[in-house]
């Protein structure tokens, strides 16, 4: 009898659970939970990307490292339009050349500077200089056969690292060998004197490790 009675109950409560969840009910809901998920994929296709030009006339440098520079730069079509005008001659363009002319600042108004030939195709180009702590910027523009330059943009300053250790001790990160050196002088001092060769036989074992590390 108790088991007809728990059959029962075990019967109406699926039921009443099917009522209240059918599969309409689970199908809305689901809907409900995919469209925060279709507004997320309309509005990645709305976003524009990126243009590969900007229509300006700019040059912008960076540091590779202590010897090299790294420029990108870009012309507007109105700028290459004007050229002819500028340079007083008719196909001025096609008749001239490329060149990133290279200034260091020096500090003297006659800075010192070379050339960089590039060609028409290219947006960007490596730069030697070969020299550490120095300031450089960069004038995008274009050179006749006569010499003649005409600058079309000017670029930032920058400044090449130097390319040795850096003189500059932090306090919380200082060098080993200072580490061991006064801890040896400690030693020797607070040492009895009968004990002052363990302090010479520390200190050759610095001077032992300064060697290794040289011919490594």
């Amino acid at each position: 009898m108790l088991l007809l009675i728990a059959s029962f109950f075990l019967l109406l409560a699926l039921f009443l659970w099917y009522t209240a969840f059918k599969p309409g009910h689970f199908q809305r809901r689901s809907q409900k939970l995919r469209k925060p998920m279709s507004d997320m994929e309309a509005s990645r296709e709305i976003i524009p990307e990126l243009p590969e030009k900007y229509d300006t006339d700019e040059v912008v440098v960076m540091v590779k490292d202590p010897y090299w520079l790294f420029a990108y730069w870009e012309v507007s079509e109105q700028t290459q339009q004007d050229f002819d005008r500028q340079a007083g001659q008719p196909i001025a363009w096609n008749k001239s050349q490329p060149v990133l002319r290279v200034y260091e600042n020096t500090g003297s108004p006659e800075e010192a500077q070379f050339d960089v030939g590039i060609n028409d195709w290219a947006n960007r180009w490596y730069i030697k200089t070969g020299k550490p702590r120095a300031t450089y910027f960069v004038e995008l523009g274009r050179i006749f056969p006569d010499g003649r330059f005409f600058p079309l943009a000017k670029s930032n300053r920058v400044t090449t690292p130097p390319d040795d250790i850096s003189l500059v001790i932090d306090a919380d990160w200082p060098p080993l060998e200072a580490i061991w050196s006064s801890l040896v002088n400690e030693f020797s001092r607070t040492l009895p004197g009968e004990y002052h060769h363990l302090s010479s036989w520390a200190l050759r074992l610095l001077d032992e490790m300064k060697k290794e590390e040289k011919n490594h």
